[in-house]
């Protein structure tokens, strides 16, 4: 059996076999889609997702877990990935990723992690 790793397959369009952020990149020329839209639509998702996380909207979703840390053990209630202290002006300060003057940065993108790929 030969397991396969399909985090980095999602994140490739398998139609021109680019990463998703170079298609991102293109659809935003296309589309003329700027870096501070892209940036506007980051911390909007950001504040959205506090507040389902505050209404309780994924307590039903969420089972906690126990891991072991460096310093000791902590409980793991809530996804970790969403950053809801984001400012338009931390946004506006990451580099693009993919092109010198692009839109794709670290905190208007998705994150490498085990939804990004769906």
């Amino acid at each position: 059996m030969q397991l396969e790793d399909t985090l980095w397959a999602g994140l490739t369009d398998t139609h021109v076999k680019l990463p998703m952020a170079l298609t991102a990149e293109n659809l935003a020329a296309k589309y003329n889609i700027t870096r501070e839209d892209c940036d506007r639509y980051a911390l909007k998702t950001q504040q959205r997702c506090k507040a389902a996380q505050d209404a309780g909207y994924f307590n039903a979703e969420m089972a906690p877990i126990e891991v072991k840390t460096r310093k000791g053990k902590e409980t793991v209630e809530k996804d970790e990935h969403p950053k809801p202290q984001t400012t338009p002006e931390q946004l506006a300060k990451l580099p693009c990723v993919f092109k010198k003057d692009g839109t794709v940065t670290a905190g208007n993108a998705s994150g490498v992690c085990d939804g990004a790929g769906a």
